[in-house]
């Protein structure tokens, strides 16, 4: 059998349909097939970060809960007094008294020599504390409310690398007769 011979016209447009399907194509359907490639690839990503959300919100419910600090403040502002001088023996007792709280060490607690010698109603203190962040600002309260207290000059805080704990510095003057 034979193959029979098209004519020539039909050629022509069986290429000119060919043409337009193939340029249909490339105009139409393979962009929109790249962008829901692109689109499920995000979705793919979205779909990772949610599922690591998932497994971290109970991680920061917890921190948060412990972190969460009432709206008192518990900043109470005491009556000043003025410490005597005989008792500024004892300041170092009063201080460790002032800031224990939870796992924080007192480092050291050092009298400005100047200003307990010198005729000053003010006595400098130097103090270091170290602990974590929650009991570090529970033991600043708690000092806060020391009657003879009468600013704190300066803090400093930083982040020990190997242990992850805060070291605190902290010069306070205290009132004295």
């Amino acid at each position: 059998m034979a193959i029979p011979k098209l004519p020539s016209q039909s050629i022509t447009l069986i290429l000119i349909c060919g043409v337009g399907i193939l340029s249909f194509i490339i105009l139409l359907i393979y962009p929109n097939y790249i962008y829901l490639a692109d689109m499920n690839m995000e979705i793919k990503s979205l779909n990772a970060r949610l599922e690591e959300q998932k497994v971290l919100f109970p991680v920061f419910k917890d921190i948060f809960k412990k972190a969460k600090i009432s709206n008192k403040m518990d900043l109470h502002l005491t009556k000043k007094e003025k410490l005597s001088r005989k008792d500024t023996e004892i300041i170092p007792i009063i201080i460790k008294e002032a800031t224990q709280q939870g796992n924080i060490k007192l480092e050291g607690v050092v009298t400005d020599v100047e200003s307990a010698i010198g005729g000053s109603d003010h006595l400098g203190i130097d103090i270091s504390l170290k602990g974590g962040f929650l009991d570090l600002q529970k033991s600043l309260l708690k000092l806060n409310r020391l009657p003879y207290l009468e600013h704190i000059e300066r803090i400093r805080i930083r982040s020990e690398k190997k242990s992850h704990e805060l070291q605190c510095d902290l010069k306070i003057w205290l009132l004295q007769e």
